[in-house]
């Protein structure tokens, strides 16, 4: 026997129920997606920075001389890191055929940042950073360029330059409990 019962679908109230089921646990990853993404960006661009450095050091040793690396703002809110001879008045808005540059839009979720000898995290001055020598590849002075989210501000991610010349990439990920970054 056929039962009317059984096949008439589901009601308003169990179809109102399922909705806000699923809107709450979308709730709860939404955000977590958000900052996966944002994550995924801040380590992207630190590892062209990684990268970027180390084509520094390599155009030091294969141009026979000294490179430096430069921080520079723009007055429309953007910003570049640039490479240089020691003593060329090169900066992010003048072009240089010789060396590149790396450029950072003004649309950015990042902020490129420092750390002090304590391990704060600080603004970043314009100018020469550190340069690498072109006979042994050290650099002038111990340095860390981080990117830190404006979204999320635990999310740090860069790069540290020792001064005898290695090149690390280094994240907010804890190791004995300290930041690799800072």
């Amino acid at each position: 026997m056929y039962s009317w019962k059984l096949s008439q679908g589901i009601t308003l109230l169990e179809l109102i129920v399922s909705i806000a089921i699923i809107g709450i646990i979308a709730s709860f990853v939404v955000p977590s997606f958000e900052n996966s993404i944002n994550r995924s960006h801040v380590n992207k661009k630190s590892e062209e920075i990684f990268e970027y450095i180390r084509l520094a050091k390599i155009e030091a040793v294969k141009r026979n001389k000294s490179v430096e690396i430069y921080f520079d703002k723009s007055n429309h809110g953007s910003f570049c890191l640039g490479m240089r001879g020691i003593g060329d008045n090169i900066n992010c808005s003048t072009t240089s055929s010789t060396y590149p540059s790396l450029k950072f839009d003004k649309n950015r979720h990042y902020e490129i940042k420092t750390s002090n000898k304590k391990g704060d995290v600080i603004d970043i001055s314009e100018g020469g950073l550190f340069s690498f020598n072109p006979y042994t590849g050290k650099s002038s002075n111990s340095k860390k360029l981080l990117l830190k989210s404006k979204l999320t501000p635990s999310v740090i991610s860069g790069v540290r330059i020792t001064d005898i010349g290695f090149i690390y990439a280094c994240s907010e990920q804890k190791q004995d409990g300290k930041s690799t970054c800072v």
